[in-house]
């Protein structure tokens, strides 16, 4: 079972993305997404959505009712409110964990370790693989993901709700087990088709009920600073990478330009000149698998690099596996370019000091499971 919105017929190995979805679900599984679908309708709920889930249920429901994505944000903000639920975007996360990779990057040079780059990657698909090719030992960034953040950002500085998350692959479901702040993770696909589609089809008013206000004056000062979607400059799969990008050019302080080493969709490689290194972002599984296998059969080609982002989903997580429908990369764009994403919102890392630890998952005799344990 595969619930991707490929645009195909048939699912082939070159739409197959790694996640595990279609060998990891279990009644477990399906029980758990009823039961936070139960959670959000009886209210007191903090739910973390992705801007990526966001723009799927936006582009499943209401663009083809000429509505901007930032009215349908509007609204299903507001529709949530009305279940007396707290919703944020799991952008407040994105900036925490940018901040706090530059940190981790910036700490690893004052220590004068050169023996690896760190491998920076909130895809649990990626981290699978990663785990059980390279063993636990290597250089994982062990910051939390931008989900896990951002609910632990909210519990610290506004309520201690229990936390759904909203989120673009079954993988994710991951974040929802031992030691994490989420209880429960849905998939957008889960969250639309149980939820949503049946109280928006039964409500035809519901968005006029909640019509966008171009100030947004109805937003409550919180909704205002953390239920909306502020997209960080960079892929569509968050920005973090080119932030921390821009981080390691500015302590160059080298007038020498950035050398492009190759620059296409699925991969992106720059060598720094003042440190002789490189950065890397991939996206894809055949790209990530021929890199890794590189480095399998000489582990010293890690140490050209300074920093890699490894992404599973060829178009970051805008593409992820259980999206209820396929989203133009254009309006992610669009909307990470207007007035509300330039705002600046500011988030203190210093609140949150968890990070993770990770190893090879153990499996069980009774069940197959692919998962890695974080």
């Amino acid at each position: 079972m595969c619930d991707r919105p490929v645009t195909s017929e048939s699912i082939t190995l070159t739409d197959c993305l790694s996640c595990a979805g279609c060998v990891s679900i279990t009644d477990e599984s399906e029980s758990e997404y009823k039961a936070a679908i139960e959670m959000i309708k009886n209210g007191g709920v903090n739910i973390i959505i992705t801007p990526q889930a966001k723009m799927s249920l936006f582009v499943t429901h209401s663009a083809k009712k000429n509505k901007t994505f930032r009215e349908f944000e509007y609204a299903l903000v507001k529709y949530l409110a009305k279940y007396k639920n707290i919703v944020i975007d799991s952008t407040v996360g994105s900036k925490l964990l940018l901040q706090k990779e530059i940190d981790l990057v910036s700490r690893s040079a004052l220590e004068g370790d050169k023996s690896a780059p760190i491998i920076s990657t909130i895809c649990p698909g990626t981290v699978l693989y990663l785990v059980n090719t390279l063993g636990a030992d290597i250089k994982l960034s062990n910051n939390l993901s931008p989900v896990e953040l951002s609910s632990k950002y909210v519990n610290a500085i506004y309520n201690d709700n229990p936390n759904v998350s909203i989120v673009m692959c079954k993988d994710k479901r991951i974040e929802a087990k031992k030691n994490s702040c989420i209880k429960y993770a849905i998939t957008t696909k889960e969250f639309y088709d149980h939820f949503l589609k049946e109280a928006w089809e039964d409500k035809n008013d519901l968005e006029a009920q909640n019509e966008f206000k171009q100030n947004n004056e109805e937003y409550s000062e919180f909704e205002r600073k953390y239920s909306v979607a502020r997209i960080l400059d960079g892929s569509t799969s968050g920005g973090v990478f080119e932030g921390v990008l821009a981080y390691l050019l500015k302590a160059e302080n080298t007038s020498d330009s950035l050398e492009v080493i190759k620059k296409i969709p699925k991969h992106i490689e720059f060598l720094l000149p003042k440190e002789n290194k490189k950065v890397l972002q991939l996206f894809g599984s055949s790209r990530i698998i021929s890199f890794i296998s590189k480095v399998k059969k000489n582990p010293s080609v890690l140490l050209e690099y300074l920093y890699i982002e490894m992404n599973m989903c060829i178009g970051g997580c805008l593409f992820g596996p259980s999206q209820s429908s396929v989203v133009n990369s254009q309006l992610y764009m669009e909307i990470m370019q207007d007035s509300l994403s330039q705002e600046a919102v500011q988030v203190d890392p210093s609140m949150i000091k968890e990070t993770r630890a990770f190893g090879c998952y153990k499996k069980s005799k009774e069940k197959r499971n692919y998962l890695v344990e974080w």
